[in-house]
């Protein structure tokens, strides 16, 4: 049996090393490198800006119009410069954080902002640790993570138990069950667009839930703050122990904190890191509860939800070992579009168009060619982070 996706286009993702990483790049063919990356971006300023813009690698400038998107976005390519630089003075990630602040500073539409970082997170080349911080803003060293419509929160609580005697071993947390919660965009009167979780209960009006000064302790208790533009979720360096009665508020516990602006998150995350306190529009959770972001796969014709951070090596390995190849080539991932990933952007030709449910194939095949690619002994194209709307359609034979 085999299964396939729609191929948007001639676009197809490759790999290639340099400066001792792994990174993915989309394009027509291998190869292919060291070009500006231009995206299209439509009417997505509240007024005229003042363009051009330019922040580091990027530049935002007008079109002329002329059926084509009125913007575009261009990070600057050549020879290991640019975003094309992956040695260890590279600044897209960095450029990018201030890109951001600085479109929003212009002056956005409503629920602008998360539309044009998902559309260039598709098209920069990356590394693998910048797949995750572009499309999520996943920050491993700093433990946080934002909250993008199309994820869902998987909270695994613990209940204390005691025992006898009082000093028992035994006391403390256990396993309490999990849950999940949807994280979607909704229209907002004060905001124009906002992200809730979950769409039943942010949508109940006249529905309300007291803040509890021990923090959350369920799903009901998201609903005690209202949808916000933006919810980050942010982990402490260290947790209780489960032997423990656990501890109030974010500096021990998991903390989402929600913003009315970017510039507003951004100074709340630093604020957080420096001093482990969060904002009134914050909300931590009580009993030692772990909040986990998932995303939707689409697994043999199949949406199934995996761990933000899971690999294509991950989802491999439940069907057996997984090699690191020296030569040969990969028999089930080089064709017939076994694995694709979501390419959404909009065109920069006229007519102006953009497609829904199109993919763009990423080629695992033989050794080399931009199919497959190494760094060291133990990483390799296998390790490549899924993004929420990859599709792995493999041939059952």
């Amino acid at each position: 049996m085999e299964s396939s996706v729609a191929v948007a286009t001639s676009i197809n993702y490759f790999f290639g090393t340099a400066g001792g990483v792994i990174y993915v790049y989309p394009g027509t063919s291998a190869g292919v490198v060291n070009n500006p990356v231009t995206v299209g971006i439509d009417d997505v300023f509240a007024s005229a800006p003042r363009l051009p813009l330019r922040v580091g690698v990027f530049t935002v400038a007008p079109t002329g119009g002329g059926g084509r998107p009125p913007y575009t976005i261009t990070a600057a390519g050549g020879n290991g410069t640019g975003v094309w630089d992956f040695s260890a003075a590279r600044t897209v990630r960095a450029d990018f954080d201030q890109l951001l602040l600085a479109l929003e500073g212009l002056g956005l539409k409503p629920g602008r902002l998360p539309l044009i970082r998902g559309w260039l997170a598709q098209a920069l080349p990356q590394t693998f640790a910048e797949c995750l911080y572009l499309r999520y803003g996943f920050d491993q060293a700093n433990r946080y993570v934002d909250l993008d419509a199309g994820m869902r929160l998987r909270l695994d609580f613990q209940s204390h138990q005691a025992v006898d005697p009082e000093a028992s071993p035994l006391n403390g947390f256990v396993g309490a069950g999990s849950t999940t919660v949807d994280v979607v965009q909704v229209p907002s009167a004060q905001y124009g667009t906002a992200v809730a979780l979950d769409p039943f209960l942010s949508s109940l009006q006249g529905f309300a839930v007291p803040s509890s000064a021990g923090g959350a302790g369920g799903v009901v208790d998201l609903r005690s703050l209202a949808p916000m533009p933006y919810w980050r979720l942010l982990y402490p360096p260290t947790f209780t122990a489960a032997d423990g009665t656990g501890a109030v508020g974010p500096q021990e516990n998991a903390v989402l904190i929600g913003a009315a602006s970017w510039s507003d998150l951004t100074a709340a995350t630093a604020t957080y890191l420096a001093q482990r306190t969060a904002p009134a529009t914050s909300l931590s959770f009580r009993g030692r509860t772990t909040v986990v972001p998932e995303v939707p796969l689409y697994l043999q014709n199949q949406r199934v939800y995996v761990t933000l951070g899971t690999t294509i090596r991950h989802i491999l390995s439940g069907s057996g070992p997984v090699p690191w190849l020296v030569g040969g080539g990969v028999a089930s991932l080089g064709s017939n579009q076994e694995y694709a990933r979501a390419w959404t952007p909009l065109s920069t030709t006229s007519p102006t168009n953009w497609t829904v449910g199109a993919w763009a194939q990423v080629l695992i095949g033989g050794v080399g060619g931009g199919r497959y690619a190494t760094a060291g002994d133990t990483l390799d194209s296998f390790d490549l982070p899924v993004l929420g709307g990859d599709v792995f359609s493999l041939v059952l034979s």
